[in-house]
């Protein structure tokens, strides 16, 4: 529906086969998400994508992962279809850790749940201080790690200085969550919204 409205889109199930991903490695086991890899990938293929639009000033090197840090943490993630089935019978699965090699500042606004008083929780410092979660990579054994790339809120800003002038708005569910936080290197203003969460329309 979206290319037969001349929308320029990007379809992941291509891009992890053109980036030699097989599925095992695409999608996790124990899981419906995507691997971070595969996150990062997509946001590799739709930030070279928006740059080509124009509309935006991007620098395609930031999707490169040549410019960053992958390290594999073997047997940390058990998503929640693993925990229902138990490690008896699904291997956890590894998880990529990937963090950029250069230097980085960024502030991250995200909306608090109204079970929890609503308003918004502030956070500022290096991507690994103020867009990823590093706290969810604690403790031994296995566990869901995907929150690691941020949560699932209805409302996350996130403000770079030192990113081209831009504001970009991203309608997303769980699988967009690790795709806006890697946003976060590349666009000045990034808004990520979770249809899901609230009430809030994408007008």
């Amino acid at each position: 529906g979206l290319r037969q409205a001349g929308i320029p889109t990007i379809d992941s199930r291509q891009v992890y086969r053109d980036h030699g991903l097989t599925l095992d490695q695409a999608v996790y086991r124990t899981d419906q998400h995507w691997s971070i890899l595969t996150a990062f990938t997509v946001f590799g293929e739709t930030l070279k994508a928006l740059n080509d639009t124009g509309a935006l000033a991007l620098d395609p090197s930031l999707g490169d992962l040549d410019n960053y840090r992958m390290e594999i943490v073997p047997r940390a993630h058990m998503g929640d279809v693993g925990a229902r089935l138990g490690e008896g019978l699904v291997e956890p699965d590894d998880f990529q850790l990937i963090t950029p090699l250069f230097p980085t500042q960024i502030t991250q606004r995200i909306s608090r749940p109204t079970s929890e008083g609503g308003g918004f929780d502030q956070r500022s410092g290096s991507f690994q201080e103020a867009a990823m979660y590093m706290e969810k990579m604690e403790g031994e054994g296995a566990a869901n790690r995907y929150d690691t790339y941020g949560l699932h809120r209805e409302l996350t800003y996130f403000t770079n200085e030192d990113a081209p002038e831009g504001r970009l708005l991203i309608l997303k569910d769980s699988f967009g969550t690790p795709v806006s936080t890697f946003y976060s290197l590349a666009v000045r203003e990034v808004c990520a919204l979770d249809l899901r969460k609230g009430r809030i329309t994408a007008e």
